[in-house]
């Protein structure tokens, strides 16, 4: 394997388990000193670290040479993902990767980005890992159900962050209160993305942006806020906005209980 001095991807084979793999990898030229640990990461019967999400993925947490770093390992990889992720799309990993460079060029605090390695056997991803710094804030969604007076400028600040966002032309596609992360800083919020492989970039209208928010889990009354706020800095009509707001949450709702319904009834037809 070559040196890189910069975030270059570097190819190359390893045997795990008896298994030849086909590897590509990416370490951050800040930290070289990571890139055995990375490297060992696919030969693991289980993720290292403290687990602290099990579901879609694997999430874990540890400090290894005085570094503390979150790893992520891609789980349930179906066999046409397997196949799209080798030929025609980038894993998860690497797009969580590239993405969370492009975030930090364009002003956006996300966790700076360690390593992502992909592992591939007969033409078709295996394995999958990104590793980046450990970040030590709670979500946004922590503070979710705080009554008004203890949240409000919390709530004002995360929609003049949400607006941050699109002016600098990101949009998140997972954009909830629980990928954000934010710590107080005097009188001032310090918001970090995170969970970042479904994101886009380019210009956005209003009616995108608002689209954007649907995910957000707030009750009405926060929510407002956060639509009022983001009016207030984008110089947009604040009833319009957050009208706009609400009606594609609301269509969010009735298409996902239509959509449960349909599956349902499906399910009856079929027996």
């Amino acid at each position: 394997m070559k040196e890189s001095l910069s975030h270059e991807k570097v190819c190359f084979q390893k045997e795990y388990d008896g298994k030849k793999l086909d590897i590509e990898m990416v370490t951050n030229p800040f930290f070289k000193q990571l890139t055995d640990f990375v490297m060992a990461l696919p030969g693991n019967a289980s993720l290292p670290g403290k687990i602290i999400y099990s579901k879609r993925n694997d999430v874990s947490v540890m400090e290894i040479m005085g570094v503390r770093l979150t790893i992520k390992a891609y789980k349930h990889i179906t066999l046409a993902n397997k196949i799209i992720y080798a030929t025609v799309r980038k894993s998860k990993a690497e797009r969580a990767y590239n993405h969370a460079l492009e975030l930090t060029a364009r002003g956006i605090s996300t966790p700076a980005p360690i390593a992502y390695i992909d592992c591939y056997r007969h033409k078709m991803l295996q394995k999958s890992f990104f590793i980046c710094l450990y970040v030590n804030y709670p979500s946004v969604s922590d503070f979710r159900a705080l009554p008004i007076p203890e949240t409000e400028t919390l709530f004002r600040a995360f929609g003049h962050f949400t607006y941050h966002l699109h002016l600098k032309g990101v949009y998140h596609k997972d954009y909830s209160l629980s990928n954000v992360l934010v710590i107080r800083r005097s009188s001032d919020y310090d918001f970090c993305l995170i969970d970042n492989n479904r994101i886009h970039f380019g210009e956005y209208s209003l009616r995108e942006s608002m689209k954007n928010m649907y995910r957000l889990s707030l009750p009405a009354d926060k929510y407002a806020i956060v639509g009022s706020a983001y009016a207030e800095v984008s110089k947009t009509d604040d009833i319009w906005t957050v009208s706009l707001m609400f009606f594609y949450r609301e269509f969010s709702i009735r298409l996902s209980s239509l959509k449960r319904k349909v599956k349902n009834l499906l399910k009856i037809i079929r027996k």
